[in-house]
């Protein structure tokens, strides 16, 4: 660290200038990050360019596990916390969908397919929004996965050891995958299917995705997403009822030129009854 840092941001605070750093996470500690907030420090970005051995080999041994400790400190000094990932040859089979954004007439087919899915009373109540904007669906992904902390996977209790979520895997920085296409789907607060409606439309879509060549990934616990101010002003920004919230998402994208396609497992028995 320059021996003047600190004096240099005491004068930025001076002449109220607020800032951002691109830092590394190896000198913060919760002392340090509440001193950068004291100064104006809005927004603290750290870098990490793949999993843990991939990160560890671009940075150095110990590097991805101090960056997400770190990620902590920063957040809890009430400082904007940012990931920024560098795609490289090295690292690109690690993000799990082609940065390639769906072709629009393949996607209007997929929404189509959503709209004809059958719902309770025929009510159709399912609203779906649509975002392609890199930003914003990196943002809710990061809110997201922020919130499912206190529903971490435990060794008695998870998901899925063969398909990890971002319950299970905490290395998990983004609950959307990097996908180029969300779709939140939103539904009746007080209505008794609101759920099972969401669900319904979105294996429609998730059918319709696969045999366009597209890949999909359906994701519970919607209204976590926008469970912090950024995440409120992007419902009123989208227009969304204040009687609706957001139950589910369904990531797609397209999969990797390298990726296989998932094959069914073997069927467990003794899951059919008969009387």
């Amino acid at each position: 660290m320059h021996p003047d840092f600190w004096r240099l941001l005491s004068l930025i605070k001076e002449h109220e200038i607020p800032f951002t750093i691109l830092g590394n996470p190896f000198h913060l500690t919760d002392e340090v990050c509440r001193l950068l907030k004291s100064y104006g420090c809005q927004m603290y970005q750290l870098s990490l360019d793949g999993m843990r051995e991939t990160h560890d080999w671009f940075r150095k041994p110990g590097s991805f596990d101090c960056t997400l400790e770190k990620i902590g400190c920063i957040k809890r000094a009430g400082i904007r916390s940012v990931i920024m990932t560098t795609v490289s040859g090295t690292n690109i089979k690690e993000i799990p969908f082609d940065a390639k954004q769906i072709e629009e007439t393949v996607l209007q087919q997929i929404l189509q397919a959503g709209l004809y899915a059958p719902s309770a009373g025929g009510r159709q109540g399912v609203i779906l929004a649509v975002c392609q904007d890199k930003e914003i669906n990196e943002r809710l992904g990061k809110i997201k996965r922020a919130n499912s902390n206190p529903r971490m996977a435990t060794p008695t209790s998870y998901v899925s050891k063969e398909q990890p979520s971002i319950a299970d895997d905490p290395k998990l920085v983004n609950a959307f995958y990097d996908a180029p296409t969300v779709i939140t789907m939103f539904a009746p607060k007080n209505f008794l299917f609101a759920s099972e409606d969401c669900a319904v439309t979105a294996e429609n879509m998730m059918l319709a995705a696969d045999s366009l060549g597209v890949g999909s990934c359906y994701i519970g616990q919607g209204w976590t997403a926008f469970a912090d101010t950024y995440g409120q002003e992007i419902l009123h920004k989208w227009g969304i009822r204040t009687d609706y919230y957001a139950v589910m998402q369904l990531l797609l994208g397209y999969p990797k030129p390298d990726g296989k396609h998932p094959t069914a497992k073997p069927r467990k028995n003794d899951r059919i009854l008969r009387f």
